[in-house]
């Protein structure tokens, strides 16, 4: 009598590129609750992609914290899902991203694409970027504030920066006269017009917009009903120059002010954020205050959303052509990805997009008043859910179609 064989699995089965720590340890207790396994090879916890691509049949999930190209990963099924979207690069990386901004700004009009303020790369813009600034210095500016800040409106922002360098720890200047700039040959600068933000008790305000790219064809674009609203931890100076320091108009992963601590902001707050719940929506406390203080809410928001649907909807193209090169994978829907827009608010209430990030950070930060914890949780978790992951055993939406016959 033949042995039959074994049944397809039925426990799903993630591998996770990176030691539990507390980078991913969110994540990794939402693969729990939703019960999603490790992949373990003898025995043993793999966190080596070398090792998963060899039992790709042996799992069904994939996030690497770190970029994988399309011949790493081997050949995988039409269940498997990776958290990497081909060609991401192209909304990830400034350079990248604005140039494809400016095309689309041609295309399309300056009314549809102006939400990422101006930025160029010296020296190769060198031209652009002084007929910029002359323009910038041209314009007519209606604020009080320019009677106590001449260069209000008319900053930019100098990042130095090998072509080996990480961003986040390059030297910054504020450049207020063409004539400051420097570079050596080894250097490139990037040049941004400083946003001038918009104060709460003043402190400057991030905006931390989370998407997820769940397929490219057809398009789904999904935008977490939250956002990560983090104040600079020290007031914005009353005159922006090189000597402020970067804590007063600079936001990081590590070095934030919780907004519920922030005196135009706390009264807002019904419920702080803790490990355990999102407490009260950032979100709308944000919309409450920027109405308190006479901003078109419903404008704001619809702003913060176009701003996302734009830049990805534009890009589509480039991601299917990316993911289609990928010749070893069955499906262009494998693919997924977790982006964080960051949006800083002008003195108008206007939100900018200011960077991208594709690998965005879940480690919670937590604070004497409260925590990130609950708020990345509950994302992870949607997250997970959103993609929906599938064991050997499971069926996919295409296979729980039935068929109708019709009858003559």
């Amino acid at each position: 009598m033949a042995n039959q064989p074994d049944p397809p699995r039925a426990r799903k089965v993630y591998v996770i590129t990176q030691e539990d720590t507390s980078f991913v340890e969110l994540l990794v207790a939402a693969f729990a609750r939703l019960g999603l396994a490790p992949l373990q090879v003898d025995g043993v916890d793999t966190h080596s992609w070398e090792v998963a691509a060899a039992h790709a049949d042996e799992f069904d999930l994939l996030w690497s914290v770190t970029s994988l190209s399309p011949a790493q990963l081997g050949k995988l099924s039409h269940r498997h899902k990776v958290n990497q979207l081909p060609g991401h690069d192209l909304v990830v990386s400034p350079a990248k991203r604005y140039g494809r901004y400016i095309t689309l700004q041609g295309d399309h009009g300056r009314y549809e694409f102006n939400f990422m303020p101006p930025e160029f790369y010296f020296p190769r813009h060198k031209g652009a970027f002084v007929k910029a600034f002359e323009a910038m210095r041209g314009m007519a500016r209606f604020s009080d504030r320019v009677n106590a800040d001449p260069h209000f409106k008319r900053r930019w922002l100098v990042t130095k920066t090998a072509p080996s360098a990480d961003p986040s720890t390059a030297a910054v200047t504020i450049l207020t006269d063409p004539a400051q700039l420097e570079a050596t040959p080894d250097q490139q600068l990037r040049i941004v017009h400083v946003v001038e933000p918009m104060l709460f008790s003043g402190h400057k305000a991030h905006v931390g917009v989370f998407v997820v790219v769940s397929s490219i064809d057809p398009l789904r674009i999904y935008i977490y009903h939250n956002v990560l609203l983090r104040m600079s931890v020290q007031k914005y100076p009353a005159a922006l120059d090189s000597s402020s320091p970067r804590e007063s108009f600079e936001v990081s992963d590590t070095s934030w002010l919780p907004p519920w601590e922030v005196d135009d902001l706390k009264a807002h707050y019904t419920e702080l954020p803790s490990t355990q719940s999102e407490g009260t929506s950032h979100l709308k406390v944000l919309l409450r205050h920027l109405e308190h203080v006479g901003v078109d809410v419903a404008k704001f928001h619809k702003n913060v959303y176009s701003n996302v649907v734009k830049t990805i909807a534009a890009s589509r193209g480039h991601f299917a052509k990316q993911a289609r090169q990928a010749s070893s994978q069955p499906s262009i829907d494998s693919f997924f990805q977790l982006f964080r827009f960051d949006m800083e608010i002008d003195d108008f209430g206007k939100p900018w997009v200011v960077s991208v990030e594709a690998q965005p950070s879940l480690e919670p930060q937590h604070f004497g008043s409260g925590s990130t914890g609950g708020l990345f949780s509950a994302l992870t978790t949607d997250l997970i859910r959103l993609v929906g992951v599938l064991a050997p055993r499971d069926k996919t939406s295409a296979q729980l179609v039935v068929q109708v016959r019709e009858h003559t």
